[in-house]
């Protein structure tokens, strides 16, 4: 299966913008696997790297790549190593883009609105112990006010 690479240098919430973006990038490439390689900064690229899991994509974390000046060294090794004949690639990083007042290449696909992410974590739960914290918290204050 043909590949459609993507490296992004980026935080966590360009992540999850990029990601609403997915879903019209594969209309156009229906027949490529999504791979996400990724650098940034701390836990951020940990945390996109188990989002982009999560949707259901391949992501790699590139070691060490945390700033910008990096991304030309790390596009040339991915086009020469990782994208094969019929694989397609896109810098998500921006970070040129954004220094020479363009339009990074991801804004030609529609954001899908709205966008609901997959969590590792059953919706219910989440209510039920919120529901049981201030439960919790509500008898608390009560008891103590009388």
């Amino acid at each position: 299966m043909a590949k459609y690479v993507v490296l992004q240098l980026a935080g966590y919430g360009d992540t999850l913008s990029l990601l609403t973006r997915i879903p019209d990038l594969q209309k156009e490439y229906p027949e490529h696997e999504i791979v996400f390689f990724l650098g940034g900064f701390g836990k951020a690229v940990q945390f996109s790297k188990e989002q982009i899991e999560r949707e259901g994509y391949s992501a790699k974390i590139v070691k060490n790549l945390t700033f910008h000046n990096q991304l030309e060294n790390t596009r040339k090794f991915l086009k020469d190593n990782i994208v094969k004949p019929g694989d397609m690639f896109m810098d998500a990083s921006f970070c040129d883009e954004i220094f020479a007042n363009k339009e990074p290449p991801f804004r030609k696909y529609e954001m899908l609105y709205p966008y609901e992410y997959k969590t590792d974590v059953d919706r219910d739960d989440v209510v039920n112990k919120v529901k049981y914290v201030n439960n919790s918290y509500l008898k608390e204050n009560v008891n103590d006010s009388q």
